[in-house]
């Protein structure tokens, strides 16, 4: 197991002796002994740029699995992972700042810049008559309608198998339709 640089032990972890770890491998072996596999797990780390050295700035991304005899005598070529989204300068993959209020109504981020200050609801303001009294409603003013063109960052592109061959993914947005309210209660 390896350390992990997208969890920050303060918050997340009771002790610091049970660090979350990221898994190394995994061997298998037949019930007589006589064959071992290992799997080997490589990984680097979405980066946020502006909050990169802070956990939140961080995520985890499997980039590739190897798979060998436990003794290294046979390699099979990796299975490797490719991700949507744009590169950092350096390189690394982006991915937005883990508390980011930019966000759609199933979690995608959608690049609205949300600031705290707005609301975190999306309905529109409203006037309420109950009884014959007229009160306001609030709504809310946090943009969680989806962005086509950012969803899907660091969502799974393409897996690349052993063998050369590969499966290439493509993603929706989901879709609704407007609320409609057949009987609107006037009285």
């Amino acid at each position: 197991v390896n350390s992990r640089q997208d969890i920050d032990p303060f918050y997340f972890v009771p002790s610091q002796t049970n660090l979350p770890k990221a898994l190394k491998s995994i061997r298998k072996r037949i019930l007589d002994g006589a064959y071992c596999e290992q799997h080997d797990f490589f990984y680097s780390y979405f980066v946020h740029p502006p909050t990169q050295s802070e956990s939140n700035g961080k995520r985890l991304k499997l980039d590739s699995i190897g798979r060998s005899a436990c003794d290294g005598s046979v390699e099979i070529p990796p299975y490797k992972f490719e991700y949507f989204g744009p590169l950092n300068g350096d390189g690394s993959s982006f991915i937005f700042d883990r508390f980011s209020l930019d966000a759609d109504h199933w979690g995608y981020f959608n690049d609205a810049s949300n600031t705290p200050m707005a609301d975190y609801m999306n309905i529109p303001f409203s006037t309420l008559t109950c009884d014959g009294k007229v009160n306001q409603e609030g709504g809310g003013d946090l943009n969680a309608n989806p962005d086509v063109n950012v969803q899907n960052i660091a969502t799974l592109k393409q897996i690349q198998y052993p063998t050369g061959g590969v499966s290439i993914f493509d993603y929706e947005t989901h879709r609704y339709k407007d609320l409609w309210i057949a009987n609107p209660r006037t009285d």
